[in-house]
């Protein structure tokens, strides 16, 4: 019997736009230059620019490539190690670097999609374990572990997972294992909402776990997402699809029935 619901965060619980991410984009590239040229080091600020997006797209490939995601010190070393020869050894740069991360989003937060609240509240009222699974880009789970709190939703989660913490990456399966174990549940006990199939619907289903995709925002996010979704659907079905919070609700309460009349 199903017990335990874990949700993605962007385009999920959080629907993100292109100008906040615009916004978070320039505030660290301007607080990176800045922080290389009080050490020495001097950039051309066009092609400083031109390298953190080089950087940027080789990191994100290797996720997708090898499923692995990389701690906020890490990353922050592979970044100096890309843009200096000594960087990395440099404590207060690397500390600096890495609020570049941290910040953006604690001093421009993003919305909390509306109807979250109302959507935990009811599902931890019906007993559900709640859970978090999200991939993490430059802003690490310690900043929205924070925005958790901000938001006042912290106390419905039994357990936030993110990548850069566990050091895997969706699809991997291996970021769902660590969450079952966790929320101590078994994969048949489990069922995982988000938006996009080539991660949370192709992981989940991998992992032997439910699946519902939510679409609700499908039209923010950005075209390569929905083109690499488009194919990964064909081999990762969702199980069932919910276009809004209580819509999610209802599915999971179906989804839970079945699994119920099931049982032996």
């Amino acid at each position: 019997m199903l017990k335990g619901v874990t949700f993605d965060l962007w385009f999920t619980l959080v629907p993100s736009n292109k100008k906040l991410d615009s916004m978070w984009r320039k505030m660290r590239i301007h607080e990176t230059y800045r922080f290389l040229l009080e050490h020495g080091y001097l950039f051309d600020y066009v092609g400083l620019k031109r390298r953190l997006k080089i950087f940027d797209k080789q990191i994100q490939e290797r996720r997708q490539l090898e499923g692995i995601d990389f701690t906020n010190d890490e990353h922050v070393d592979l970044l100096l190690d890309a843009l200096t020869q000594d960087g990395r050894k440099n404590k207060v740069l690397h500390d600096q670097i890495k609020t570049t991360f941290r910040e953006p989003l604690l001093r421009h937060p993003p919305p909390l999609a509306e109807g979250v609240p109302e959507m935990l509240s009811a599902l931890k009222r019906s007993g559900w374990k709640i859970g978090l699974i999200s991939n993490t880009g430059k802003t690490p789970g310690w900043t929205f572990r924070e925005l958790f709190k901000r938001w006042g939703i912290v106390h419905y989660f039994d357990e936030l997972t993110f990548s850069d913490e566990v050091q895997a990456y969706k699809p991997n399966v291996k970021i769902f294992r660590d969450t079952e174990k966790k929320l101590e549940l078994q994969p048949s006990e489990l069922v995982h909402v988000g938006d996009m199939i080539s991660a949370d619907i192709c992981g989940a289903t991998e992992a032997g776990w439910k699946a519902i995709h939510f679409t609700k925002y499908l039209n923010l996010r950005y075209l390569d997402e929905n083109a690499r979704d488009m194919q990964a659907i064909v081999r990762c079905p969702p199980h069932l699809m919910a276009r809004d919070y209580e819509e999610v609700i209802d599915k999971l309460e179906l989804l839970r029935q079945d699994s119920f009349k099931a049982s032996p």
